[in-house]
């Protein structure tokens, strides 16, 4: 496992306008689905609930369009047109012994001066399962400081708690435990959204959305139009 480095500060030129003298830009999360999978890169995203600043990065226009050759340029790129964003990055060893996954986290700043924020913990953790399992699992290990989060009714894209998990770590940090939890390679680009409240809003501070696999829900049709496969979930 690579050590955790904050990404340097970049300075980056101005983006280009567009015809109309305004900055063109497109969607964060959409920005992310369109990175060539050549780059092998996950994203992950820590945020906080009680400010809008961070949310509206996810769903506003805020990235300027363009491509990035390496993994080394998408973390400028975003350092320099994220305000209130801190890059960090890691990697994930591959289970076959091939090159590791980079992993970039994108934290709202204000996330890392929180005494004892529950991402930075250190857990020993062992489980076999399926997602929401192992989160139920990890709730337990960090003392209810992390938990998961189901949306309702239906999120898109769907939240995943029946994907496969296999975790198997000593004295690690649950950021780091988080992007070991799930099979990157076939996973959407944002892996996950780990979203902390105040003390005195949820039971659980900070709650852990995983977006799932790149393929949609296997559907069915019964005769009334096509519908979700019913899956089991462990608890």
């Amino acid at each position: 496992m690579l050590p955790l480095a904050v990404a340097a500060l970049a300075v980056l030129p101005p983006p280009a306008a567009d015809a109309g003298g305004e900055r063109a830009t497109v969607g964060l999360i959409g920005y992310l689905h369109d990175l060539p999978e050549t780059l092998r890169v996950r994203v992950t995203i820590e945020r906080r609930a009680d400010t809008r600043e961070f949310r509206s990065l996810l769903s506003l226009p805020m990235v300027t369009p363009g491509a990035v050759r390496t993994v080394d340029e998408l973390v400028k790129k975003l350092k320099a047109e994220l305000p209130g964003v801190t890059v960090l990055q890691s990697s994930v060893p591959a289970p076959d012994g091939g090159p590791a996954m980079p992993v970039v986290h994108l934290v709202e700043t204000s996330l890392m001066t929180r005494k004892d924020y529950p991402l930075t913990q250190k857990v020993t953790i062992k489980y076999e399962g399926k997602v929401h399992g192992f989160m139920e699992q990890l709730k337990k290990t960090t003392g209810g400081a992390v938990g998961d989060v189901i949306m309702f009714p239906i999120p898109v894209p769907p939240d995943d708690n029946t994907s496969p998990v296999s975790v198997d770590v000593t004295d690690m940090p649950v950021r780091d435990v988080l992007t070991r939890a799930v099979d990157l390679e076939g996973y959407r680009p944002d892996v996950y959204e780990a979203i902390t409240y105040p003390d005195d809003w949820r039971t659980v501070p900070t709650e852990v959305r995983f977006t799932g696999p790149k393929e949609e829900p296997e559907m069915r049709d019964d005769g009334d139009g096509p519908e979700e496969a019913p899956q089991d979930v462990d608890g």
